[in-house]
């Protein structure tokens, strides 16, 4: 017989339930912190901070700098045994991590025999992932870089008493005092996050001073952390005051024993990321700090001899060329500022007679005008990470080169609207090595429309980048012609460039080149400006020619009794790619600048005398044509008359264009009777305006 829960039954299974789940192992609960929101920028833990205190304590930079390249991904693979997303970050299983929760590492009442190892298996099958890692040539390192993290983190959770409780022997895990302890430790983390400078990932509460202990596989390390942790376990759990709100309330011993436990936490990591390296034959390099000579007018550097040594097992030797796989050196640009990493790498030369390694005195490509660089060198080995040197101390700065343009050609096809531009050529006459650049020394090349204005003189007219009528940049590519050393631009459609009145256009040509520093300064409303470019402008000016439209001729209907006229089957074709001027093209479309555009019809005397009889024309969807209904003409004077309509798109000077070709005629009988007055020069007819010798239409503009 199915029966209903009381409420109070039902109250009393959730309490039940919460005092459960208050049961289970404290690493259900200890940890919640590591739950980052945000995996590009994880959060900072106890966990994060002993696996960089166990980085530290490596006597070389270089030896772990296959996980200080990779930090985040280091990071990452410390969260990973509580937080299983973390490991979707590098492509690997989720299924695979999350898993601290039911891991534990039990000891016997003496401490000496494991009774529950499965926290030592799972950080030593990380171990195994790290090993094959290491041993691979052509990597990056960030799988090993994360693999040694999540072993951290297995490893380091034996260094805690909570985590090694073995309730059988010292009774149930308090786990609100387990929650307290560690809460009151994370409060001291002075970074919260990933992104926060390097100094600030500590503990304010306490100063580790880990020793390095022999090294031994991760199943190996964790185990003995136990071991270590284990006469103290007991006593930190039950000494645990409630009344202590944060660490500075712990008594000395108390604390002292924390500070022993952190630091063999701090070790044990350390022992096992060392034998991973042993156990593989670690290579790491150690590189001299750079020195150099640069030459502010040639552009030239030169970096002197120099020694690059790499550590193994069994010693240090000198990298040769034979062993170094690479062995070159990049460029830092502001490096008290922005500290921007040019791509460009260049290749050291090394000298078999004195066993070391050079730059020869030649151009620096790479570098950027009118900036401040310094450089560092980089080098790998198989069996090694790619190794950074330091950064030079010292800082030079970088002028800029001249260049000349001769002149070259343009030429505008107005009937066409295409513009080409040939016979380019380009020289930096202090550079004589470069001659007249090629496509290999330049980033871009390209030509861009300008429209002239006033400014202050720079040897160039002053102007403004023309943006056609939809509100494009109106610019091209140049390509290069190896034949004759040219660089050239044929048949670029500008025909959507409306030149307004007065206002003529130019081609300026512009290169950004690929690792010379070129440049000019350029006077602006703003000061002067230095322009990291290289660019001239023609002087050949010449104005756009407008669309042509093609407008049929309005279709009527005239009720003469009702005095109402219909328009109708009006088109509109401009020349330019005959395009079909619909409802999209002088309605729908954004267009760049006022919006000019319109579709009209107005009636006119058969003798061609405008009225003010004028509206806009509605667009027919179905039959694709434009139109007007029912419009009323009963204020019209006896007399003939006929439509025209103007179609005007952003390419059409507005004033200008014309109105279209007339229809029928139609015919106005029994209506108002016009008034002459003939006193005045200027003669008033209902509906007419009409000027001697000048014609005056009153046109309405469209809204």
């Amino acid at each position: 017989m199915n029966r209903k829960l009381s409420k109070s039954k039902i109250s009393c299974f959730v309490i039940l339930f919460v005092l459960l789940i208050s049961a289970f192992p404290s690493s259900i609960v200890s940890w919640k912190q590591e739950t980052s929101n945000n995996l590009e920028n994880p959060r900072f833990t106890t966990h994060q901070w002993l696996a960089y205190e166990a980085l530290k304590l490596s006597p070389s930079s270089s030896k772990i700098q296959w996980i200080t390249n990779n930090l985040l991904d280091f990071w990452l693979g410390v969260e990973a045994p509580y937080n299983s997303e973390a490991a979707l970050e590098l492509g690997l299983s989720e299924s695979d991590y999350g898993d601290i929760s039911t891991k534990i590492l039990y000891l016997n009442a003496g401490g000496t025999i494991v009774t529950n190892d499965s926290l030592a298996e799972r950080a030593q099958d990380e171990y195994d992932k790290l090993v094959v890692e290491l041993g691979k040539t052509d990597t990056d390192h960030k799988l090993a870089a994360f693999y040694a993290g999540a072993m951290s983190h297995y490893i380091s959770q034996a260094g805690i008493w909570a985590a090694i409780w073995n309730e059988t022997l010292w009774g149930t895990l308090d786990v609100s005092v387990w929650f307290d302890f560690e809460q009151q430790i994370d409060y001291g983390l002075v970074a919260s996050y990933f992104d926060y400078d390097q100094s600030y990932w500590n503990n304010s509460y306490f100063s580790l001073s880990p020793s390095i202990i022999a090294s031994a596989n991760a199943s190996t390390s964790a185990i003995n952390l136990a071991k270590t942790i284990h006469p103290y376990a007991e006593d930190m759990g039950n000494n645990f005051d409630e009344f202590w709100f944060g660490v500075n309330d712990w008594s000395t011993s108390y604390k002292d024993n924390v500070t022993f436990c952190l630091n063999a936490s701090v070790e044990a990591i350390y022992s096992a990321i060392n034998h991973a390296l042993e156990s593989v034959n670690w290579k790491y390099l150690s590189i001299e700090d750079p020195q150099f000579v640069y030459n502010n007018e040639t552009g030239n550097l030169e970096i002197p001899e120099f020694s690059v040594n790499y550590t193994d097992n069994t010693g240090s030797y000198t990298l040769t060329d034979s062993l170094a796989t690479q062995a070159e050196f990049g460029i830092i640009v502001d490096p008290n500022g922005d500290a921007t990493v040019q791509e460009t790498l260049t290749p050291l030369q090394y000298n078999g007679v004195t066993d070391k390694w050079y730059h020869e005195n030649h151009l620096l490509y790479g570098s950027v005008a009118y900036s401040e660089h310094t450089i560092f060198y980089q080098f790998k080995m198989d069996g090694s990470t790619l190794t950074f040197s330091n950064i030079s101390s010292d800082i030079f700065t970088v002028n800029y080169f001249n260049f000349t343009f001769d002149d070259f050609n343009v030429y505008y096809d107005s009937q066409e609207r295409i513009v080409s531009i040939w016979n380019i050529s380009c020289s930096i006459p202090d550079i004589p090595e470069i001659g007249l650049l090629n496509e290999s020394e330049v980033d871009s090349a390209g030509w861009i429309l300008y429209q002239k204005a006033t400014g202050p003189y720079t040897g160039e007219p002053i102007g403004i980048a023309v943006l056609d009528t939809e509100g494009n940049n109106v610019e091209g590519e140049l390509t290069y012609n190896s034949t004759y050393d040219t660089w050239n631009s044929y048949d670029n459609d500008i025909g959507l460039v409306f030149t307004p009145t007065d206002v003529e256009c130019y081609v300026v040509v512009r290169f950004e080149i690929n690792d010379i520093p070129v440049g000019y300064f350029s006077d602006t409303l703003w000061g002067t400006v230095f322009k990291p470019y290289i660019q001239k402008s023609d002087n050949n000016f010449f104005i756009t020619r407008d669309h042509i439209i093609t407008i049929s001729i309005p279709q009527i209907e005239f009720d003469e009794e009702n005095k109402v006229l219909s328009i109708s089957e009006i088109t509109a074709y401009a020349d330019y790619n005959n395009t079909f001027l619909d409802y999209y093209e002088i309605i729908e479309k954004d267009v760049f600048g006022p919006d000019q555009r319109e579709a009209r019809w107005k009636i006119f005397m058969k003798g061609g005398i405008s009225s003010s009889f004028t509206n806009d024309l509605l667009w027919d969807n179905i039959n694709q044509w434009w139109y007007s209904d029912y419009v009323d003409v009963s204020n019209l004077p006896d007399g003939k008359y006929f439509v025209a309509a103007k179609i005007v798109n952003m390419n059409t000077n507005f004033t200008a264009s014309p109105w279209g070709p007339s229809s029928n005629i139609f015919t106005i009988t029994g209506g108002p009777t016009p008034i002459y007055i003939f006193i005045l020069p200027v003669i008033f007819l209902s509906g007419f305006v009409a000027i001697p010798g000048t014609i005056f239409g009153i046109i309405t503009r469209k809204k």
